[in-house]
C-alpha cells in the first residue's frame, strides 16, 4: 500500500496524477495484478483529504526497480515540481489476515 497525502488544494491533481499512472501500471507493469485506491479522510489532525492506493505485486522484488521505470520518474517529478503532497509517499506491505463485510 501507498500512502499519499496531499497538500491542502492539491487534491484533485493529485487524482489526476493517480489516474494517469494507474494507466501506465497496467500498460507496463504485468506483476501488478490488482490496483485499488480510494479516498479517506484524515480524522486525527487537518480533516483534508487523504488518498491510499493498495495493490498486489505478483514479484515484490519488482517494487524497487519501479522507480527507474519512465512513468514512475516522471510522477516523482510532477510531485516535488508542483509540490503536490505534504509528506513523502509511505510504502507498507500488508499481509492478508482475514475480512469481513455486512
Amino acid at each position: 500500500m501507498v500512502r499519499v497525502l496531499p497538500n491542502v488544494g492539491k487534491e484533485a491533481r493529485v487524482k489526476e496524477v493517480i489516474d494517469a499512472v494507474s494507466e501506465k501500471i497496467q500498460q507496463h507493469e504485468p506483476w501488478v495484478t490488482l490496483y485499488h485506491y480510494w479516498r479517506g479522510r484524515d480524522i486525527v489532525s487537518d480533516g483534508s483529504g487523504l488518498d491510499d492506493g493498495g495493490r498486489e505485486i505478483d514479484e515484490l522484488s519488482r517494487l524497487v526497480e519501479r522507480r527507474e521505470m519512465p512513468h514512475h520518474k516522471a510522477v516523482a517529478k510532477i510531485i516535488q515540481e508542483e509540490e503536490l503532497l505534504r509528506e513523502p509517499l509511505y510504502y507498507s506491505v500488508l499481509d492478508d489476515m482475514g475480512l469481513w463485510k455486512r
